[in-house]
């Protein structure tokens, strides 16, 4: 088993794939540490915080980037 050993484009295109199937879909909603671990042989750490959310017909999700100290805030 590895902690994150691909980059992060290669794990979302992987996680994107296996989205594709209704029940591994319906499985990354519920526990998506287990189904990474399963089908992908990646272990997250602990530490690290999941959530996957599902974008439907009347909800769509948008997802903020970390403010951080070398990111400029203007606002208006």
């Amino acid at each position: 088993m590895t902690v994150m050993p691909m980059s992060y484009e290669s794990f979302e295109e992987n996680v994107i794939k296996l989205s594709l199937d209704p029940t591994v879909r319906e499985m990354l909603l519920l526990n998506p540490r287990e189904v990474i671990k399963e089908k992908l042989n990646v272990e997250i750490p602990q530490n690290i915080k999941l959530n996957f959310v599902e974008n439907t017909i009347d909800t769509f999700n948008i997802v903020l980037p970390p403010i951080t100290d070398s990111v400029k805030v203007n606002i208006w």
